[in-house]
């Protein structure tokens, strides 16, 4: 009790709360800028306009410091069978989706498709094989048997990895230099 003076205790006490606002509402300003320094936002599309893709394109939207650039939707749906209720973009059946993927370097892939459409899953990640882009699966029920699949989160919202690829960081700097 007697190790620290009265005084200094005292200015711990009004100094500690007041320097922790500052620091929040510092990091708070900055922190556009810090996430502008982690390089170019990564393009996305999304496989399947239904309940999940809309609210993962929505929180992808709305979060401020997302480095996801959403470009849209593909499915296969009639658009009256669509979310009506939906702002985003559709850019095309799932057979144009792998020559999107190709020609706008997108590197983020989220299948938002039901596990009943099995088929179209299996189609959609033979048709984008050949691609670096890394594939995630927004589940509608809650999956743990994916024997390669581990779990994330973007903005809030649960995706499992079906296909990451390796190539960040350090690993994508190795590949671009070999390949040239």
């Amino acid at each position: 009790l007697n190790e620290f003076p009265r005084a200094a205790l005292l200015t711990w006490l009004m100094i500690a709360p007041v320097a922790q606002i500052v620091a929040h509402l510092s990091l708070r300003l900055i922190a556009p800028y810090l996430v502008r320094f982690q390089g170019p936002p990564q393009r996305a599309v999304i496989v399947g306009m239904n309940e999940q893709g809309v609210a993962l394109a929505s929180r992808v939207s709305d979060t401020p410091y997302s480095r996801i650039e959403f470009h849209g939707f593909f499915d296969d749906r009639y658009l009256e069978r669509l979310d009506a209720s939906s702002d985003f973009r559709m850019l095309g059946n799932l057979s144009e989706m792998p020559k999107f993927v190709r020609e706008k370097n997108i590197q983020l892939i989220y299948l938002s498709l039901p596990m009943a459409s099995q088929p179209r899953i299996l189609q959609v990640l033979d048709e984008l094989k050949d691609s670096t882009a890394s594939i995630f699966f927004v589940p509608d029920m809650f999956i743990t048997d994916l024997v390669q699949g581990s779990t994330g989160y973007v903005c809030g919202m649960p995706v499992i990895s079906v296909c990451e690829t390796p190539f960040r960081g350090a690993n994508g700097v190795v590949k671009r230099v070999s390949d040239i």
